[in-house]
């Protein structure tokens, strides 16, 4: 900027989502003549909101379950023997991209495929906590969370 040259910046503070505005640069010299510049505009995009998914572990119930199948219900998941785990997962605003299955915080399968389920036939005794995490498309997630007592030799 030269001696008889002069900048100035402006920052709005905020901006309102799918609302157009305009502005124009006058500029005065030091005899007070004016020149004004073109109109410009522009319009912010519409305020984008993604919500998580749901989730909801629906089998096991709270039920007893004997090599995979319901045989009464109980007040808490009690499983002997290998168990599917079934998990309901929808997005409203989006599609469910992965369903994570954890047994006690430790990934043991991810399903990319409606509908969401893991076969959990591995060595396993006494309480422990079933999670299952749902993502979407734009990177949320919701989870979802089932303590059952479970005895499983894991012998094929």
């Amino acid at each position: 900027v030269s001696s008889n040259q002069s900048s100035t910046t402006y920052k709005p503070s905020t901006l309102n989502h799918s609302t157009t505005y305009y502005w124009r640069i006058i500029a005065w010299d030091e005899h007070g003549e004016s020149s004004e510049g073109p109109v410009w505009r522009f319009t912010t995009e519409e305020e984008i909101t993604n919500s998580p998914p749901t989730v909801s572990i629906t089998k096991p119930e709270n039920a007893l379950y004997f090599r995979d199948r319901k045989i009464l219900s109980l007040p808490l998941p009690f499983i002997i023997g290998p168990i599917t785990v079934e998990v309901n997962a929808s997005d409203s605003d989006g599609i469910v991209k992965k369903v994570e299955f954890y047994v006690d915080n430790t990934l043991e399968y991810s399903d990319t495929t409606a509908p969401f389920s893991w076969r959990w036939n591995s060595r396993a005794f006494g309480f422990k906590v079933i999670r299952v995490v749902a993502y979407d498309d734009q990177g949320c997630h919701q989870q979802s969370l089932k303590e059952v007592l479970i005895f499983n030799l894991a012998i094929l």
